[in-house]
């Protein structure tokens, strides 16, 4: 709901019976994001775990992470890991499992170059689902 206020310039409020980590939570997550692009991802290495992907899930709400070469954003793009790259890993291998043999790799990935707009990457996104 918070994103849907910000995309059409309102303002969010957040209930001041939560907790202050809720509270920040949230405003954590509205800041992170800016129309449909997410500024400062966060970003792991080939060779973290999924279990670290779990652990992402977990406290930050999410789990489709980029995948660069030294997991330092800035480099080298190599694939992305999502839930569903994980969802069929057994439990019991999340802390042995190396996310070079579960993520997307960069070759499968549809990309575009920085500054593309936000109407063309829904354009390029939504052609791209139409042809899978």
């Amino acid at each position: 709901m918070f994103f849907l206020l910000q995309l059409n310039g309102g303002i969010g409020v957040i209930h001041h019976n939560c907790t202050a980590e809720f509270q920040a939570n949230e405003v954590y997550k509205v800041k992170r994001w800016q129309q449909g692009f997410i500024i400062n991802p966060i970003v792991m290495s080939p060779d973290d775990t999924v279990q670290a992907v779990v652990d992402t899930k977990k406290n930050r709400g999410f789990s489709g992470i980029p995948i660069t070469a030294s997991g330092q954003l800035g480099s080298t793009l190599l694939g992305i890991v999502t839930s569903r790259d994980i969802d069929f890993v057994p439990e019991g291998s999340h802390a042995t499992t190396k996310l070079k043999d579960v993520m997307t790799r960069f070759e499968d990935l549809v990309t575009a170059d920085k500054g593309i707009s936000l109407k063309v990457r829904t354009e390029t996104q939504t052609d791209r689902q139409a042809n899978l």
